[in-house]
């Protein structure tokens, strides 16, 4: 990631996949505690932005991504003057993808 910017996207609210769920060991821990601490390190670089209650919708021509972030959906205070949701157009030179 030397030099790169990165987008981090996971459609769950927290980012770990099966990892959360399946239990496997690994360097020592728990897979949930491993991804944890992984998490925890990318939220400390200026370069990686981590998008959790996030869906990539559509991809598109030149590196174009659509995404719609759950802002307030799941925030209970119905006061909050957070929106719903917000649409991301995302524009990248290079990408992977890896669903599921």
């Amino acid at each position: 990631m030397a030099g790169l910017d990165v987008i981090l996207v996971d459609e769950n609210p927290a980012f770990g996949g099966r990892l959360l769920s399946d239990m496997p060991m690994i360097e020592g821990q728990s897979g949930d505690l491993w991804a944890a601490s992984i998490v925890e390190q990318l939220y400390t670089l200026e370069n990686v932005r981590l998008m959790s209650r996030t869906t990539v919708t559509g991809v598109y021509d030149q590196g174009t991504y659509g995404a719609v972030e759950r802002v307030g959906r799941h925030v209970d205070t119905p006061a909050s003057d957070l929106p719903k949701d917000i649409f991301w157009r995302i524009v990248a030179r290079r990408s992977i993808l890896a669903s599921g």
